[in-house]
Parts: C-alpha cells; sequence; structure tokens
C-alpha cells in the first residue's frame, strides 16, 4: 500500500513538472494529489463494511457472478438456508390446500386414493424435502416416481436413494433415461420401494404397470434413438401385451411419447421427461399427465436464465372404480426463489370410455399394415 502511495506521489509530480515545466507548479500538483489521496482513504475506512464481503450485490451482465464465484463454504451455506426457508414454504401448502379443498367444484372424500407423482429429480435433495412435506400435508397413500431420479446413473449416486426407505408410504419407481441398471437396483433394495420394469403391481388399492426407460443417455459408446414415433412405437409394443379389457388402473413411463403409445390401454398414464409439466386427453379417453421436474431440473437449472420450477402434483382416484377423479398441482419457485402455487383440477367425465386404438385389418390380398407386435 505504501508502494502504491510513493508511486502516486511521484507520478503526480512528475506529470506537473512534463505539463508546466515549473517546479513550483510540480510541488502543488504533488500536494493536490497527497489531499486526494487522504480523503479517498478516509471515505474508505468511514465506509467499509466487511458484512457487504459476505453477501455482495452483481448488477448488468456480472449478475450471473453468484453462480460462477465463491468459496464452497459459501455456496453450500446459501444452498442450506434456500432448502430451509422452501421446507417451510412447503409445510404451508396444507393452509393452501384446505382453502381449495373447501371449493364447491370438488370435495376430496377422505377414503380416496391419494397419489403423489414426482419426476426428473437429478440428485436434488431439496426434492426430498418438498416429497416429504407433501406426503404430509395431503397425507397421501402411494408416491410415484416417472424417473431420472439420478444424473449419471453411477454407483456413487446410490447413498440419494435411501430418503426413500424413510418416507413410510409405497414408492412405485420406472427407470428414466438418465438411470442406469445400478440406479434402478439401488433403488429395489430400499424400504417401500415398488420397482416396475415391463411389470405390474397392486400398490395401496391400484393396479399399477410401470415401464423403464430404454435409454441410458450418459454413456455416450451407445448410440439413442430420440425419435418421437420410435418411443411411441416402443411403448405400443408393450401396450398391446396388456391383457384386455385392462385391469390397469395407471401406466408409469418416463417419455411422454412412450406414454402416448399406451392409448387406449388403460385411462392414465404417468410420464415426465420435459421438464414441463402438461396433461391431455387421447382420442381413445386415456389421460396422459406429464410432471414438470420435482428436482428443478437438478443442477441444470444453472443452465437457464429462469430457475426451474420444483412441481409435483396430487391425484385423488375413486377407491370403488379406480378413476381419477381430481387432481391438484403444486408449484414451487426454482432455485432461489422462495414462492408456492397450488391448482385444483377436476376431471370432466371421470367413467369415460376407454377405446382401445383402432387397428387395421388384413386388406384381401392378406397384406396387413400398422405397427407390429414385436
Amino acid at each position: 500500500m505504501v508502494r502504491s502511495l510513493l508511486c502516486a506521489a511521484a507520478g503526480a509530480l512528475l506529470a506537473g513538472f512534463v505539463v508546466f515545466r515549473s517546479p513550483r507548479i510540480a510541488l502543488y500538483g504533488l500536494l493536490a494529489a497527497a489531499v486526494a489521496l487522504a480523503g479517498t482513504g478516509v471515505a474508505a475506512a468511514v465506509t467499509f463494511r466487511p458484512s457487504s464481503l459476505v453477501e455482495p450485490r452483481y448488477s448488468g451482465v456480472i449478475a450471473v457472478a453468484p453462480s460462477l464465484v465463491g468459496s464452497a463454504q459459501s455456496i453450500v451455506t446459501k444452498f442450506e438456508s434456500y432448502r430451509q426457508q422452501l421446507t417451510k414454504l412447503v409445510t404451508n401448502v396444507s393452509k393452501l390446500y384446505d382453502a381449495v379443498n373447501a371449493l364447491p367444484t370438488y370435495d376430496a372424500d377422505p377414503a380416496s386414493i391419494k397419489v403423489l407423482h414426482v419426476s426428473d429429480i437429478h440428485i436434488n435433495p431439496i426434492a426430498w424435502n418438498v416429497i416429504r412435506s407433501l406426503k404430509e400435508q395431503f397425507k397421501v397413500d402411494l408416491i410415484v416416481d416417472t424417473g431420472d431420479i439420478s444424473d449419471h446413473g453411477t454407483k456413487a449416486e446410490n447413498a440419494f436413494m435411501e430418503e426413500i426407505g424413510k418416507l413410510g408410504v409405497p414408492y412405485v419407481f420406472v427407470r428414466g433415461n438418465h438411470d442406469s441398471r445400478t440406479t434402478e437396483r439401488a433403488v429395489a433394495k430400499q424400504k417401500n420401494a415398488v420397482v416396475l420394469d415391463n411389470a405390474s403391481a397392486t400398490v395401496a388399492g391400484l393396479r399399477i404397470y410401470g415401464l423403464g426407460d430404454p435409454r441410458f443417455t450418459p454413456d455416450k459408446s451407445v448410440p439413442v434413438n430420440n425419435d418421437p414415433a420410435h418411443m411411441r412405437d416402443f411403448g405400443r409394443r408393450h401396450a398391446v401385451r396388456l391383457p384386455r379389457p385392462s385391469p390397469i388402473d395407471l401406466v408409469a413411463v418416463h417419455d411422454p411419447d412412450a406414454a402416448k403409445g399406451f392409448s387406449g390401454a388403460a385411462p392414465m398414464v404417468l410420464a415426465g421427461h420435459s421438464h414441463r409439466r402438461s396433461t391431455t386427453v387421447l382420442p381413445t379417453g386415456t389421460r396422459v399427465l406429464v410432471q414438470g421436474s420435482t428436482g428443478g431440473a437438478g443442477l441444470r437449472a444453472l443452465e437457464h436464465a429462469e430457475p426451474t420450477p420444483v412441481q409435483a402434483s396430487v391425484l385423488y382416484f375413486d377407491r370403488a372404480s379406480h378413476r381419477l377423479q381430481a387432481w391438484d398441482d403444486i408449484t414451487l419457485g426454482g432455485l432461489g426463489e422462495q414462492s408456492v402455487h397450488i391448482q385444483r383440477h377436476v376431471e370432466p367425465d371421470p367413467r369415460r370410455m376407454i377405446s382401445p386404438e383402432p387397428t387395421t385389418a388384413p386388406s384381401p390380398t392378406g397384406t396387413v399394415s400398422g405397427t407390429s407386435d414385436g
């Protein structure tokens, strides 16, 4: 610091002499520089606040800096703070739930089978806070996870699955394209876990069929076919093997296009993958509900200007008919945001007929068109 002051004084003296060719003016310049430096030092000492270094403020282009700089300790501290605040917000969902439940459009039957639909957690620990709070507040009977619970499908990620056994309700899981067979086995080892891959099981009174994603995209050595038509055909090939009239109440897959392949095979299909929530009723009467990311897209949330919201849904099934009656969509602010939103939807025609997908009959020449069963 002393060296900097001496250099500044020498520079002021030299500049004054070079410009004005007068030793007296050069000395005046040195005096002015000294006064300016002293004033700056006093102002810095008076306004210096060490706390500003702990919580810096960024603006303009450098606004992205908080996600790029800072010690590991400070990042962990801020993350845990956000996680705790988000947990408090989720806990308050019960108050919103009570208000929504009083609406005349749908009175949730206490005997309903309540299903919590989650997806695309991508090893974000925040998701467990959300799931645990929603499970308790909505008193769900089971949880259905439509895949991508991991990020790279490595053995190192297996410890993340241990939270499943602490939830206290059945946890139905289907493999996503980021989940390896190692991930699938790690989930299957957990208490309460029900892993389905081209298999069905009765869970909490619902007959559920699950199908794991055929792709494992983290393995770049294996070519991946992401064509929507290919994924629909993948779903269709498995759908035609289900017994008809189908006793399946609910189908769980990862990819929305594979979900469309189950059109007409079941009244309800759950999916994920796209990190965007949506729902549609197909011409056959099958409803496809695509869940957003319950993990806020994991670390991918840092790749976008706006954080990916944390999303989950609670579905209400009639205990007698096993048909969907209504569902609540819960949306929480993504990484760094603090907000919660709940929206009630009522199924307009719970008992609608589910028609099989039309098939093309053989022509007189004996040729067959359409999709193969193979």
